[in-house]
Formats: structure tokens, sequence, C-alpha cells
């Protein structure tokens, strides 16, 4: 019985099993090169609430990547307001939150940040973050129905607003006094701790004079500056 040539067939057989642990090591390698290529994030998110009177705006620094679009939306029972900004040098910022183009009502708001799903994001921002997100780690990363999100949130309060702004009045000479608790919430001047809490009993240099216990020339005098000013 003719058995054939079963060397070269041995070298074959050789040969394809170099090949094989070629592949895989040339695979490993490949795998390894990623993981070096793309760090995994523990994303963070430190945002600012500026508030000017009740006109809000939120201003933030986060380590995401650049490119990376932010959904931030502001709460609160009847009030519901979206902005979006991208992430660029680590930064972020929203455009003005207000309620019809007056302030917001004094109270507590829900600040929520997002990250929405990477089918929806810049393929640069997606290059350094994962096609899923797979580099980006820690708390606020969230599963959705729609897939892989981070997530931030916190409450933050609106108050009353403002009585007048402390830069304008120690710039302004003919004010009778920079501090700002020196006057009521209609910007009326009544010290804080004056003898009388009517704005009508302090003349414009902020002297404590009651019109009742007035002379007709000391008032005519008072209405004289007043329309000199």
């Amino acid at each position: 019985m003719w058995l054939g040539d079963t060397s070269e067939k041995s070298n074959n057989e050789e040969n394809m099993v170099e090949k094989e642990n070629e592949n895989e090591n040339y695979i490993n390698e490949d795998e390894e090169v990623q993981k070096q290529t793309h760090e995994v994030i523990t994303v963070e998110v430190t945002p600012e609430i500026i508030d000017n009177n009740g006109f809000i705006h939120i201003e933030g620094e986060t380590n995401l990547p650049d490119y990376a679009e932010l959904m931030i939306s502001v709460n609160q029972n009847n009030y519901h307001a979206q902005s979006k900004d991208v992430v660029i040098d680590g930064k972020f910022k929203t455009e003005e939150f207000n309620d019809s183009g007056v302030p917001l009502t004094p109270g507590k708001y829900e600040l929520s940040i997002t990250l929405p799903v990477a089918s929806v994001q810049d393929n640069q921002f997606l290059a350094k973050a994962g096609n899923n997100y797979e580099n980006l780690k820690g708390d606020l990363m969230k599963e959705s129905d729609m897939g892989e999100i981070m997530k931030y949130e916190t409450i933050f309060s609106v108050d009353e607003k403002a009585k007048d702004n402390s830069n304008d009045l120690s710039d302004n000479p003919k004010v009778p006094s920079d501090d700002i608790n020196d006057y009521n919430d209609e910007g009326e001047y009544v010290p804080k701790n004056g003898p009388s809490d009517n704005p009508e009993d302090y003349n414009f240099n902020g002297e404590y004079k009651p019109v009742d216990e007035m002379t007709q020339d000391e008032i005519e005098e008072e209405l004289i500056e007043m329309f000199g000013r």
C-alpha cells in the first residue's frame, strides 16, 4: 500500500500552525496598542451656577474629551429649559436661563448635565471616548434605554433679586452708601442700623431728616438739591 509523501504534509501543517500563532500574536498586540492609545477616563463634572439677579447661566469644567456635546437642563415645577454646549479645552458654558425675559422665580431648581448616547456625538470625541463609551467610567456613567450616557444632577437655589450691585454702588459717588444691606427691595436707601425703615425719612445725602420735622426752607433746599443732581 502506498502512503505518499508524509514529510510534505507534516511541513504544511507546521506552517499553518505558525501562521495561526503569528495572527493571534498580532491580534493581541493590536488590542494592547488600543488599550494604551485610549485612556480610561473616570468622568468628572464641576458646574458653577452664575446668578445675575435671577438670570442664570452655567459655566463648568470636565475631564471629558473635547467635542463632547452636553445637554444642560434647569427644571422647577412648571419651569423647564435646556441649553446645549460642546466641551472645548475641558470647559462648557450655557446660554442664559430666564423666564420669558424676566428673572427666574426665587426658589430651588434642579440642574441636570447629560452626555447623550454615543450615536449623536462627534467622531472626534468618540475616537477617545469609544464608540460605546467603553473608555468612560465612574459613578456618573449610567445605562439608559438608548444606551450608555453620563448624567450629573444637583439642586441649586435662586435667591431674591439683589437689592443693588455692590460694584455699581462703589463706583457711584452720588449714593449715600455702597453697602447693599443699606437698601430695601426697591433700591431705596434705608440704612440697616438707621432710626427708621421709611426711605422718605432720609435725604439724598443719607441723613435722617423726616419730612414732617423739616421746615419749609429745608424742604425747598432738598428739592433744589434733588433736581440739581
